[in-house]
């Protein structure tokens, strides 16, 4: 089914990535790691994209989140251009990430609360007062207690650090949200808690999703759709069945 005829003809896509191409500079030979490729999102849409270590799927969050440029191609964000135009810091007001590790994520030095009221202030000036009570919000939004403001990273589990990761990205309202192998450092338990919680807020939200994993069972849980990356190239589009999630 293609995305039109999915989420209605009238809907423009929130995310269109167009020809891409990219080739390090180590590749003397020609050879390219994305190899020409072309998806859209729409709003609220949860994305799967799948493939094997080395298939381009890092190469393509990278450039999606500006850490680096593509060769070639262009990349729509909300019908404007991102792709090699924007630095990190202003598509970070739009796209934020979920990493694979989440203690490693957050700063250890700093408290729970300390962690939230950096992002915040990354992007503007808000009075302290309202910074934490958006603080405490959103930490409530993950199923966490207040209390955990005070906390440091290491004093919480890893399931506990990943929900203050989400809590981070959703305090900058992303439209887009990429989860890079989110739940893959945590317990098979913990997993699905972490995956409930992401559903729960996308729904909510009504924000888009670009889960990526290796895992399909997993993706085909989540996602709408499902990109099958090898070899730096989309070899397979296909739609999850709604008994399926």
């Amino acid at each position: 089914m293609r995305d039109r005829e999915r989420y209605g003809n009238g809907m423009e896509a929130l995310l269109r990535v167009e020809h891409l191409k990219k080739q390090f500079h180590r590749n003397s030979d020609g050879t390219y790691v994305l190899k020409d490729i072309s998806f859209e999102m729409m709003p609220g849409e949860c994305l799967g994209l799948i493939g094997n270590s080395g298939s381009g799927k890092s190469t393509i969050v990278k450039i999606l989140t500006g850490i680096t440029t593509a060769t070639k191609g262009c990349i729509y964000l909300e019908g404007k251009q991102i792709s090699g135009k924007r630095t990190q810091k202003e598509i970070g007001k739009k796209v934020q990430m979920i990493f694979q590790n989440p203690k490693s994520s957050l700063n250890p030095k700093m408290t729970i609360g300390q962690n939230l009221d950096d992002a915040l202030l990354y992007y503007r000036k808000i009075p302290k007062t309202e910074r934490k009570r958006q603080c405490e919000e959103i930490l409530e939004r993950v199923h966490l207690p207040v209390s955990y403001l005070a906390k440091y990273p290491s004093q919480i589990s890893g399931g506990e650090c990943q929900r203050v990761c989400i809590a981070r990205a959703l305090l900058r309202h992303p439209a887009l949200l990429i989860c890079d192998e989110a739940t893959s450092a945590l317990d098979v338990s913990v997993q699905k808690e972490i995956v409930d919680l992401l559903k729960e807020i996308q729904q909510e939200e009504h924000m888009a999703m670009l889960f990526i994993s290796h895992d399909l069972a997993l993706v085909a849980n989540v996602c709408d759709r499902i990109l099958m990356l090898s070899d730096g190239e989309i070899k397979k589009i296909e739609c999850v069945p709604d008994e399926a999630q």
